[in-house]
């Protein structure tokens, strides 16, 4: 009898281990969100670049040790605090300019990625104030992004194998890369769990959720407010109905992403919350950010699109394992696996579904 219980709670580490180390998951989702990381960042510091020096800068709004100790974290250590002049703050803030616009672009590596992070960071420790939540999103993504290959994928460099890649494969085993990236993908995937799960729970804890008038009040709320949506607030029962979807939805996306058949479902529904963020109330970064992330979790349906868009052709149907030659590059979306649901070789398995990224199969 233990061992009959040790076997059937083995399968689903098995599956989750033969998920880790059969291939790249995610290479699509983790180079949108790099891409998008780096486009919210540099939109941000060029749209701000008229008032950089009062937004940000050593005499700007915050340079007063009072309002900084009111508005921000004092203690925050950010990497303009070098610069004590207004030029030398100017030469700081173009080079992370140029840094956010290689990370949209995908070039420089993990290198430029680092510091990415340090721009960002430094940014929003000179000004919380301009944050949306996004920025605080991406302090934890930005980690996992650095065990990614997110760099394969939305790139303006060629896919072909770079001598970056050469070193790679020659001097890391390929299971100990996958190991990392994959790692990387589920940290990710976690992340954003929590944060629909722990969002949700909170609304449940609210009034004007419960009762249903939560988006009607937040649309009326004028530093949320687009100009010329002013007929949404006439239509009670779609507002109503929209603000309990999004609860539940919230609560259970952890629950309805365990699933082929609700996972798609799911992912579409918090995008068109997301991009309705983004639009109607003006939080741009924090919007595109988790669209972003949502597509950690249909990530090959990502890469068919790109692919499409692109002109590639359509991938072979098989997957690399741990054991793959390394004269050739490993990329999940150019070996898709299949999503269709089938039975398994043993009718007392427990068959455990775990978020694919670019995989169309469940670990078996």
């Amino acid at each position: 009898m233990r061992v009959e219980v040790v076997q059937h709670l083995g399968a689903p580490i098995r599956q989750l281990l033969d998920w880790v180390l059969e291939g790249y998951h995610g290479l699509a989702a983790v180079g949108l969100l790099r891409s998008v990381y780096g486009l919210t960042t540099a939109g941000l510091m060029v749209t701000s670049w008229p008032d950089r020096h009062l937004f940000f800068g050593p005499t700007g709004l915050l340079s007063s040790a009072g309002l900084k100790e009111q508005w921000t974290n004092e203690d925050a250590w950010s990497i303009f605090d070098l610069a004590s002049t207004t030029s030398g703050f100017d030469v700081f803030y173009v080079f992370f300019v140029a840094v956010a616009i290689l990370t949209m672009l995908g070039i420089g590596g993990k290198p430029i990625l680092v510091l990415q992070y340090i721009g960002t960071w430094s940014l929003f420790s000179q000004n919380s104030l301009l944050g949306d939540g996004g920025d605080n999103l991406m302090y934890i993504c930005g980690i996992f992004l650095l065990l990614t290959r997110c760099f394969d994928r939305f790139t303006v460099l060629p896919r072909e194998p770079s001598r970056r890649y050469r070193f790679r494969t020659r001097w890391i085993p390929s299971w100990l890369s996958m190991l990392t990236h994959n790692t990387g993908v589920l940290l990710i995937a976690m992340q954003v769990c929590i944060v629909y799960f722990i969002a949700g729970s909170f609304k449940m804890q609210g009034e004007m959720w419960t009762s249903g008038t939560a988006l009607y009040y937040v649309l009326r709320n004028p530093e949320y407010h687009l100009p010329g949506i002013e007929f949404l607030f006439y239509f009670a029962f779609p507002s109503v109905v929209a603000t309990y979807v999004t609860v539940i939805s919230q609560v259970f996306f952890p629950l309805l992403i365990l699933f082929q058949r609700t996972r798609l479902a799911a992912v579409i529904l918090m995008m068109m919350f997301h991009l309705g963020i983004a639009v109607i109330m003006g939080l741009t970064s924090f919007g595109l950010i988790m669209l972003a992330c949502d597509t950690i979790f249909v990530s090959h349906h990502l890469a068919k699109l790109t692919d499409k868009i692109m002109g590639r052709p359509p991938a072979p149907q098989t997957a690399p394992g741990p054991g793959t030659p390394q004269s050739s590059p490993v990329d999940a979306e150019s070996y898709p696996l299949e999503t269709t649901d089938r039975p398994s070789d043993n009718p007392g398995e427990q068959k455990v579904s775990v978020p694919d990224g670019d995989s169309r199969k469940a670990p078996s």
